[in-house]
């Protein structure tokens, strides 16, 4: 759908190099994918968000490169290092994706009908597609973190939550980059919408494609701590991933409705329900294909604490508001040129 195709794996090396003589960092750091049975989509993803740091140059992120460490578990992290930026995703969050979501012909033929439908539209297989959003949500998240420029990039920004590291401010931050990886995910799905359906695309279809989209996001997300725990607040250095789901929808469902005014469309998507139908297929995914109760619990949760949800998000986006530092304010500021 999005990525190119790179044939050699000496582009990668290279920029490895380049890493290793700007920052110092030891061959150990550096997963080499030389053998593994993922290589391609290694060098894939390497290749594309190696051009969308190109041409996100004009933010001020120069130089910026990106790279898969040897770590086995799920992370990502952003960076600023002897002044390059840096974009470093564990090589287990790549298997991670090929083996729960690529890889897994279940998903296809798991009777919802949701699948079902898109799936006889797409260019790709309904799992490929989810895997792509995944890791488009992950890297541009971290993309949005190199944008914003923090004190917070000289030790890493990383994706995992950690307990005891709560600050307004590094909430903000995570939350920004949420919403500035949901922009970008906007883009790219409205684009694909409009692809699919040139001259019939309308609310039911752009909210059926929405939601498949929306889903694997959900269900990534509900996968890092906290997503099966208890509801909290002001704690640790990640939002909930209640909240997470919640404004990344939000996000995608406001851009997606601008830009369908901008072209002078009648119709528009409906936050609410593009939700509900995300939570629902989502839940339907986890029974029929996981065999996991996360989705369910979560469901629980955000009935619950509904209202502590909507007064967190009000408190955060009166900050956001007072701040043009952030990544979504400098797209916004790009935009605007």
């Amino acid at each position: 759908m999005y990525y190119l195709r790179i044939m050699s794996i000496d582009i990668y090396r290279r920029a490895i190099r380049e890493i290793q003589e700007r920052v110092g960092l030891p061959d150990s750091e550096f997963f080499d994918m030389e053998f593994s049975p993922h290589r391609e989509e290694f060098l894939e993803a390497f290749n594309f968000y190696t051009e969308t740091l190109t041409r996100h140059s004009n933010f001020g992120i120069v130089p910026a490169y990106m790279y898969y460490n040897n770590f086995t578990s799920r992370n990502a992290k952003a960076g600023f290092v002897a002044d390059t930026f840096l974009i470093t995703v564990n090589m287990g969050t790549l298997h991670w994706l090929m083996e729960k979501v690529k890889l897994n012909d279940s998903i296809a033929s798991s009777k919802i009908r949701l699948i079902e439908v898109v799936s006889t539209y797409i260019d790709t297989t309904p799992h490929n597609l989810m895997y792509q959003m995944c890791f488009h949500f992950t890297v541009y998240h971290e993309l949005a973190h190199l944008i914003q420029k923090s004190p917070f990039l000289e030790s890493h920004l990383e994706e995992v939550p950690k307990k005891n590291a709560y600050s307004d401010r590094r909430h903000l931050l995570e939350i920004d980059a949420d919403e500035f990886s949901s922009l970008c995910l906007g883009t790219h799905i409205h684009q694909y919408a409009e692809k699919l359906f040139p001259l019939t695309l309308n609310q039911e279809i752009l909210e059926g494609i929405l939601t498949f989209c929306l889903v694997p996001i959900f269900i990534y997300m509900t996968s890092f701590e906290g997503g099966d725990g208890e509801m909290y607040f002001k704690e640790r250095s990640h939002p909930h991933p209640i909240i997470r789901v919640m404004l990344a929808t939000m996000t995608i469902c406001d851009y997606i409705n601008q830009s369908l005014d901008v072209k002078g469309k009648e119709y528009s998507v409906n936050y609410p329900r593009v939700l509900n139908r995300t939570l629902q297929v989502a839940g339907e995914m986890e029974q029929n294909v996981f065999n996991s109760p996360y989705v369910e619990d979560f469901i629980q949760t955000l009935r619950i604490n509904i209202q502590g949800i909507l007064d967190y998000v009000d408190y955060f986006d009166r900050l956001k508001n007072e701040d043009n530092t952030l990544a979504v304010a400098k797209w916004n500021q790009n935009v605007l040129r």
